[in-house]
């Protein structure tokens, strides 16, 4: 997951360099989400994504991950094992629209989705059966955001600087993938970025 946060934060500092030039900002931002997930692949879903809309379009690439674990406890330390783990690298289109301080978004696209489940253990050796395939992604996102410029906030009380169009964002998703390991979650979702044109 480290190196999937380091790939997307890559991509936006690439493009932020490419938008420095324009006056308007670009509306670009990430987020990082996380809730339950039921379905042929259920369990706890933890997810990020990088999010670029341009007029009413938008596009986005995701990473999620739903864990099934069991936990067995050494006196007082929980020792984990993972019964079941579904990841999932999408790339999506839809349709986002703004209303002041917060937006609707719904997409749609395809996925690759990775699952391995734990067949059998034997004297501490774990052997999973591994599956790969393509998936159809989906999500539906309701967030809140900045209206207009402001001060940023460092631990969202202490303003500094001059009011600028970066701001934090909170809401919920509703997102999942239709393949072989079918998924569906409801999470919080947190972002940073530009949300709007401001």
């Amino acid at each position: 997951m480290k190196n999937q946060f380091l790939l997307l934060t890559f991509v936006l500092l690439l493009c932020l360099k490419s938008w420095s030039q324009e006056k308007s900002n670009p509306i670009l931002f990430s987020e990082a989400y996380l809730g339950p997930a039921f379905g042929r692949a259920s369990g706890f879903s933890i997810g990020m994504g990088l999010n670029y809309q341009l007029k009413a379009h938008l596009f986005a690439l995701r990473y999620t991950s739903v864990t099934q674990n069991d936990t067995d406890w050494v006196f007082i330390f929980p020792v984990i094992k993972t019964l079941e783990q579904t990841d999932e690298f999408a790339l999506l289109y839809g349709r986002r629209h703004l209303y002041g301080n917060h937006s609707f978004s719904y997409s749609s696209g395809i996925s690759y989705v990775k699952n391995k489940e734990l067949i059998s253990e034997a004297n501490d050796v774990f052997t999973y059966d591994t599956q790969q395939g393509a998936g159809l992604p989906f999500e539906v996102n309701i967030k809140w955001f900045n209206a207009k410029k402001e001060r940023y906030r460092v631990l969202f009380l202490v303003p500094i600087g001059q009011p600028i169009s970066f701001s934090r964002s909170i809401g919920f998703k509703l997102y999942g993938n239709i393949s072989k390991n079918s998924f569906v979650g409801l999470g919080v979702n947190y972002g940073f970025g530009w949300h709007k044109n401001y």
